[in-house]
């Protein structure tokens, strides 16, 4: 896991940079909309800030293999304050792992949504690179 900081020089203290997230509103997560000061440790922002980094790599992924937003929202003009709904309906022309895969990455639930070690485990991951490095072993 990388993490940004600074060491200051002067007192050893160790800084953390806090990313910031310029994000169209569904690249937002839901915990996104929270008051990141109510959080108390630095362990809890920065497992926070990792999220939100694997739900914006979900809808990448989504928008890359279907080419459509990942979301419904009826009313544009509004953030979705939590009323993701996941477009499904375009499912069907994608293997069941990526459908898996996507749908853990876009879980609602921050707590329930795949870490990076678990989307590199994943299995359409595996299977992605395996075949890349099998085409590649025979050229």
């Amino acid at each position: 896991m990388n993490i940004d900081y600074l060491v200051n020089n002067d007192s050893k203290d160790l800084i953390l940079f806090e990313p910031v997230h310029l994000y169209p509103e569904y690249y937002m997560p839901p915990e996104g909309f929270i008051d990141i000061d109510d959080i108390k440790t630095v362990k809890e922002k920065i497992d926070l800030y990792l999220s939100f980094d694997i739900w914006g790599l979900g809808v990448m992924l989504y928008e890359m293999m279907i080419e459509k937003e990942p979301f419904y929202n009826k009313n544009k003009t509004t953030p979705f304050n939590k009323s993701y709904q996941l477009k499904k309906d375009n499912f069907e022309n994608l293997s069941p792992e990526l459908c898996d895969l996507i749908e853990k990455m876009l879980e609602t639930d921050n707590s329930k949504r795949l870490n990076i070690d678990q989307v590199i485990e994943h299995p359409w991951i595996k299977n992605f690179y395996l075949n890349k490095n099998s085409i590649n072993e025979t050229q």
